[in-house]
């Protein structure tokens, strides 16, 4: 009779094959950066190696395991923090150890302070470790500042990093913290793009913001502006900049602008259209409050064309100009699928103008990015107008009159004016029908609030355009909302 030997608590460990482990710890990096784009899978790569001795090697010879490189320096304040505080992800042993066990595999690399400040002297070596390696990365992010403060610290060992610098001929994708004074860009840096053949993405950010010099800095270090088919400037931009940037990225399939500051070109302006041939996506921010710095952004749209434009987003914005965005569609014969107007000073008559010019619009988004209360008389406000028109049929085309091909509504519920009628959910039911209640109609709708529901489930004060709304979703409407139940509720009437 053959005997059962038990086995030992660690024979998983001892004879599951190495490209098993390999495997399980390359998902749990992965799951690590899924969630949580700033999470540390380097950390993560560490501790698996402190499990025992079989998992340290295993680990320290995955390359793929060592591909973040994230140095950030932080105040001596908070160098000597105590634990579970914040802490800069790498020093400098684990900075050599990460790199050591990358081997050749490319790397995302990161060189930032938060908040901006000088480092010390004991910054120095990892800073000088990371500038040194520079040359592997594929994604790469510095903030100038940094290399500014190096600069004025020690401008010896800043001289000689510079002279050792590489290009980065694996680089796709460089995000840049622009800092004041930092023009033209240090040859630190810009030796990283000489050449980088693959470079496509590039991100701007900083409480500096973007201005004209900025661009010039860039244009002087020989910046690749034509290869980038991204761009986003995470920050305040100049008039001057923004079509300063546009008018050297010809091929920019997608352009994202946070806050767009300045004046727009002057109305009788004879100067051609930037051209744009590959533009997909453009996202253009303003402020619908600070009327005296941000200019209204339909005013910037005829001095560009976009003839492949699916995707147009105005944010924060505080007027439309109803002939600009028609010389826009005009100039560009794009076929408009997705708009997202956020403009504070819309009325309905030129939100429908501007509907009317986009026979080919698949979704439309009025919500709003702007925190504050609407006033209950902003010409924002969702009213008869605008729904009427939404509705209007044409019998001999067999189609909506605006928006015929029109797929998917957002707005945030307060840009309803009045939810004791049910003027936009009439309009949301009328679309659904005659698209044969298609699940492909969808409404979204955001900051829906609470609805108090008693014992009885009831809810007594729950307004009209709500109820109507949750009763066409139990028929069936792809409806999706964020509204919150509370039951059980006492309901004082």
């Amino acid at each position: 009779m053959q005997k059962h030997i038990p086995l030992t608590a660690n024979w998983v460990v001892e004879n599951v094959p190495v490209d098993i482990w390999r495997t399980i710890f390359d998902i749990l990096i992965t799951q690590l950066r899924a969630p949580d784009p700033d999470s540390d899978p380097t950390q993560a790569a560490l501790i698996l190696t402190h499990v025992c001795s079989s998992w340290r090697t295993i680990a320290s010879n995955t390359p793929e395991l060592w591909t973040d490189v994230d140095v950030c320096i932080v105040s001596e304040e908070e160098k000597g923090s105590s634990p579970g505080t914040d802490q800069p992800s790498l020093n400098l042993h684990t900075l050599c150890l990460v790199l050591r066990n990358a081997r050749h595999v490319p790397l995302t690399m990161k060189l930032q302070s938060e908040p901006p400040l000088v480092p010390s002297q004991c910054d120095l070596k990892l800073i000088q470790c990371f500038l040194e390696e520079m040359h592997r990365a594929k994604d790469l992010t510095v903030d100038l500042g940094i290399l500014d403060r190096l600069q004025l610290l020690d401008k010896s060992l800043f001289d000689d990093i510079t002279a050792k610098a590489q290009p980065a001929p694996q680089l796709t994708k460089l995000s840049l913290r622009v800092a004041d004074n930092v023009v033209p860009f240090p040859p630190i840096l810009s030796t990283s793009w000489s050449p980088a053949p693959f470079l496509r993405s590039l991100l701007l950010n900083g409480a500096a913001g973007v201005v004209l010099d900025d661009v010039l800095g860039l244009k002087t270090s020989q910046f690749p502006f034509h290869q980038l088919t991204t761009l986003e400037i995470d920050t305040n931009v100049s008039t001057e900049a923004f079509f300063s940037l546009l008018s050297t990225t010809p091929s920019l399939q997608s352009g994202i602008f946070k806050k767009i500051e300045g004046e727009a070109p002057a109305e009788d302006s004879t100067a051609t259209p930037i051209c744009l041939p590959f533009l997909q996506v453009l996202q253009m921010g303003g402020d619908c409050w600070e009327t005296e710095e941000c200019p209204p952004l339909t005013d910037l749209l005829p001095f560009i064309k976009a003839p492949q434009l699916t995707t147009l987003k105005l944010q924060k914005d505080r007027r439309i100009s109803v002939d600009a965005f028609e010389t826009f569609i005009q100039n560009s014969s794009c076929e408009l699928k997705h708009l997202h107007m956020d403009i504070e000073e819309s009325h309905q008559v030129e939100k429908i103008e501007c509907l009317k010019l986009l026979p080919c619009l698949e979704s439309f988004d009025i919500s709003t990015l702007s925190k504050s209360q609407r006033d209950r008389r902003d010409a924002n406000y969702v009213r008869e107008v605008l729904t009427t028109a939404m509705t209007e049929w044409d019998g001999a085309k067999r189609e909506f009159v605006i928006c015929p091909k029109l797929k998917k509504i957002k707005l945030d519920y307060g840009a309803l004016a009045n939810t004791d009628t049910t003027i936009f959910s009439d309009m949301v039911e009328a679309r659904w029908e005659r698209s044969g209640r298609s699940n492909e109609f969808e409404v979204e709708i955001e900051r829906m609030g609470v609805l108090l529901i008693d014992k009885n489930g009831k809810s007594p004060n729950c307004d009209s355009e709500t109820m109507r709304l949750l009763q066409l979703q139990e028929s069936g409407l792809n409806l999706k909302h964020d509204l919150e139940f509370i039951w059980g509720a006492v309901i004082l009437q």
